[in-house]
């Protein structure tokens, strides 16, 4: 089986827990399993290679936390129609 990863940019903990769940189940019954076109970050993390410091850099790089407030603010100042649109 090929596992075509061309179109995901980021693979997450769960998705790479369930590749490889999956790679191991095929594996029982016979059935190979190929990644390809797994881009670097997607390779280090489908392999294991990201433990640690890496790991932690790797998820924090990716989060971001904000409070409820400026949350909505941003959305209001990017909304593509102010709350006053269409409003008589």
């Amino acid at each position: 089986m090929i596992c075509d990863l061309s179109a995901a940019p980021h693979v997450d903990l769960q998705a790479a827990h369930a590749l490889a769940g999956m790679a191991n189940e095929l594996k029982l019954q016979g059935v190979g399993m190929q990644v390809i076109e797994a881009r670097a970050s997607v390779r280090d993390m489908l392999r294991g290679d990201l433990q640690g410091p890496d790991l932690d850099e790797y998820v924090e790089g990716r989060l971001l936390t904000t409070t409820l407030e400026k949350a909505q603010n941003w959305a209001r100042g990017n909304a593509m129609w102010p709350a006053t649109f269409g409003l008589a």
